[in-house]
């Protein structure tokens, strides 16, 4: 269950090819909590957070700077196809390595809305005794997709669509990477990228990505 693995040899889509590497290269808002949250993190103040706001908005990205900076034991799953069981196995070797190394396991679970609510309740347990540390992600209203129990164990990072000039930057970035020159390329196009994308960079990175085709 490899959230970030390469299990094809097609290529990458543009958005993953451009997937920010550190926080710089996330268009966040000047008002986002994730800059004080990626500096406790470096810090070593891990928490479980629950990032949440709409497709293309970079929740994934930020999850998988803090995974890469975890110190310790580290699974991954996506809650479309993980089972209970699965989540067991999870639980019983993070409960295993806190008890003999004191270390946390860091899940990270995306699409996090579609943890049912035995799967959320099984995770309660570890959250609680530390050793389980989660990471998850949705685009859905919080309240409506996870048990009040679960909520009081994880914070809610609140994501913000891009901005109309982090949009801009994101075409610039894409067109350079496929060898467009940005610079030629019609400001009508570019404006009509902009509006379709509705906020979402992956969006507008897969339009980018035709262009060229």
């Amino acid at each position: 269950m490899d959230l970030f693995s390469d299990s094809s040899l097609q290529k990458k889509p543009l958005a993953e090819e451009l997937r920010p590497k550190d926080l710089s290269g996330l268009l966040l808002g000047e008002k986002s909590e994730l800059r004080a949250v990626h500096k406790a993190w470096l810090d070593g103040n891990y928490s479980s957070y629950l990032l949440w706001g709409p497709a293309g908005s970079g929740k994934t990205s930020f999850a998988r700077l803090l995974f890469d900076k975890y110190d310790g034991p580290r699974e991954q799953a996506n809650a479309v196809d993980v089972s209970v069981s699965d989540l067991r196995g999870v639980l019983k070797s993070a409960e295993s390595h806190f008890k003999f190394h004191g270390k946390s396991t860091l899940l990270f679970m995306d699409e996090g809305h579609r943890l049912k609510a035995p799967q959320q309740d099984i995770l309660l347990p570890s959250l609680e005794s530390g050793a389980l540390l989660l990471i998850s992600a949705t685009t859905e209203t919080p309240a409506f997709s996870f048990n009040r129990a679960f909520l009081s164990r994880i914070r809610v990072l609140e994501t913000e669509s891009i901005s109309q000039e982090g949009l801009a930057l994101l075409v610039q970035k894409g067109a350079e990477h496929v060898g467009l020159d940005f610079k030629e390329l019609d400001q009508e196009l570019i404006n009509s990228l902009i509006e379709r994308s509705d906020g979402d960079g992956r969006r507008l990175l897969s339009d980018v990505s035709n262009i060229k085709n």
